[in-house]
């Protein structure tokens, strides 16, 4: 999505990019056929607005990065991750001030400045499927899961840094705005949802309805987490004990139990 709200950009696996009006579901820009090759065929991975919402980077099957005109669709960038073609290139986030690309995939993570197109900084190759990478907050490291936790770099040297000990593989990688919590998602049996005290790499909550895929609110006061297996849902937790009370006390006609706690609060009673 837009930062402003306003659009929604969509990768399919047909081979196509989208981008609708998010008030109204209108088709606005349908992009075709830019990621064909190998045993991926044309599908498209990742579609990713700019921060200033004027321009998409697209992944996809070929293990390139596309940035194009998010009012044309007109192709202004290829980068070449060099990744093996058949997996292809997954996770693409930009930085804060839109200067620079960070992709990753099986081959590893790569940084390029947007501009010139020049390739900025290269991580070892990933050992896990190299789906989720993401810049921490004030953009100095990136993060990609690594198998049992992520993996922190150095987003000039490449160098790895150090690892967030989840104990777990790691489905997603996701930063409050303000950038003190980090929302991992595991793959473990758990399919845990997991945050963290950013950057003290400290866990300060479980949650064990688990998601693929989570995204904190702009206030970063709920969380909001989809799975499309067993049965697709998305689920929004509150994060602020205040607003969980509140809630827990609206259901409940009498005082909280240490059960009632550990539901509500995911921990015991305050």
């Amino acid at each position: 999505m837009s930062r402003d709200g306003s659009r929604i950009a969509t990768a399919g696996a047909d081979g196509s990019a989208r981008v609708y009006d998010a008030d109204s579901g209108e088709e606005l820009l349908v992009v075709r056929g830019r990621h064909c090759g190998g045993e991926g065929g044309c599908a498209v991975n990742r579609a990713v607005f700019s921060p200033d919402g004027t321009k998409i980077a697209t992944t996809g099957s070929d293990a390139t990065v596309r940035i194009m005109a998010a009012d044309s669709g007109r192709q202004l960038r290829v980068f070449r991750a060099r990744g093996p073609v058949g997996s292809g290139t997954y996770s693409v986030e930009w930085s804060a001030d839109g200067k620079r690309v960070l992709a990753f995939g099986k081959s590893g993570a790569r940084v390029w400045d947007v501009d010139t197109g020049r390739p900025l900084a290269r991580t070892q190759n990933s050992p896990g499927p190299g789906v989720s990478a993401a810049w921490s907050p004030d953009g100095k490291q990136i993060l990609t899961e690594g198998g049992v936790g992520p993996l922190v770099w150095d987003a000039v040297t490449g160098r790895m840094v150090r690892t967030v000990a989840a104990g777990a593989p790691i489905g997603d990688i996701s930063f409050s705005r303000d950038g003190t919590r980090l929302a991992l998602t595991t793959l473990d049996p758990s399919l845990s949802t997991r945050i963290w005290d950013w950057p003290r790499d400290v866990e300060l909550l479980k949650l064990t309805d688990g998601a693929t895929r989570a995204v904190f609110s702009p206030d970063g006061k709920l969380l909001a987490g989809v799975r499309s297996e067993p049965t697709p849902y998305v689920h929004v937790w509150a994060l602020d004990v205040d607003r969980l009370l509140e809630i827990a006390r609206g259901r409940l006609t009498r005082s909280l139990t240490d059960a009632d706690c550990r539901q509500y609060l995911q921990g015991p009673c305050p």
